[in-house]
């Protein structure tokens, strides 16, 4: 396996964790794990990829849960600019079309 493939399934799994901890109320452990994953997403793909929109969101949703209203806000803006920046018929955006430009 390439070291890009381990690192992104790494990621991956973070980001599943993080997932997981957040909807059971783990909110501390999910913004550590949602945070490193977003780092690794960022080094392999750069920083308007869908993947860091995808965990931009859930750390919003985390900072939310933890009463940080404004910075999970932020989180949320951040992973709408991004995704905006897709065509709404790009496979990825299926989900997400509607917050896309025509």
């Amino acid at each position: 396996m390439q070291r890009s493939m381990y690192v992104s399934a790494i990621a991956t799994a973070l980001l599943n964790l993080g997932h997981a901890q957040s909807d059971i109320g783990d909110v501390e452990d999910a913004v550590k794990n949602l945070t490193k994953a977003k780092e690794i997403y960022v080094a392999l793909h750069g920083k308007n990829h869908r993947i860091v929109a995808a965990t931009l969101n859930y750390l919003g949703y985390t900072y939310q849960q933890m009463g940080m209203v404004e910075k999970g806000k932020k989180q949320l803006e951040r992973a709408v600019e991004i995704m905006e920046q897709y065509s709404p018929s790009h496979p990825g955006n299926k989900r997400w079309c509607y917050l896309c430009k025509p």
